[in-house]
């Protein structure tokens, strides 16, 4: 029992290293880096964020077991 805890954590701890981290090191700090004159240019600045949780959740192979409906954010909340 111990040692599924133990491989989750650790799954999730490389996971966020591979996605989260990476992302926020080549990423400026300051969230938007620059004024944008359109949405579109906003929304393509902040998509780097969603690209990089899912890529996260992908590498989690617990959330892969989820059904389909259960993979939605909202419903694990």
């Amino acid at each position: 029992f111990i040692f599924i805890h133990q491989t989750l954590l650790t799954n999730i701890s490389n996971a966020y290293e591979q996605t989260c981290i990476k992302t926020r090191n080549t990423q400026t700090l300051y969230f938007p880096s620059k004024p944008h004159e359109s949405l579109h240019s906003l929304l393509n600045e902040y998509s780097v964020r969603h690209i990089s949780l899912i890529n996260y959740l992908k590498l989690i192979p617990e959330f892969n077991s989820l059904s389909t409906n259960k993979r939605n954010l909202s419903d694990l909340l």
